[in-house]
């Protein structure tokens, strides 16, 4: 009866010091989950605002691009425009100079056709 009185008592104890170390593992578990959900969060937390920071960046980056563009634009279009206008010179030049020519040449032409026909 001692065996098991002893038995029984032991039980209990084992018993008892289950469910504290039930309940302190819980609790750990609680605490341990806890710790990792505020660093995920503040590792998340960070991560948003380093994309934010970069986003940020991007469009102050994409702005300072477009104003140079807008810059440039301004001086290749002047630059594509003196360009055409001197092409156009050019040819208008070159059209004046080949119609002297021919009106030079029909001139030389029909002198020679008079002279032929006072000959």
């Amino acid at each position: 009866a001692a065996a098991d009185r002893a038995t029984s008592a032991l039980r209990e104890k084992t018993a008892t010091e289950l469910e504290a170390l039930e309940a302190t593992c819980a609790a750990k578990r609680e605490a341990l989950e806890a710790r990792v959900t505020s660093r995920y969060n503040a590792d998340a937390d960070r991560c948003i605002e380093a994309a934010r920071s970069a986003e940020r960046k991007v469009d102050d980056l994409a702005s300072d691009v477009n104003k140079k563009l807008g810059l440039r634009h301004d001086e290749v279009k002047r630059s594509v425009e003196q360009g055409i206008d001197g092409v156009r010179k050019a040819l208008v030049a070159t059209v004046e100079k080949l119609d002297g020519q021919q009106k030079s040449t029909i001139k030389n032409i029909n002198d020679a056709l008079a002279a032929r026909d006072q000959a």
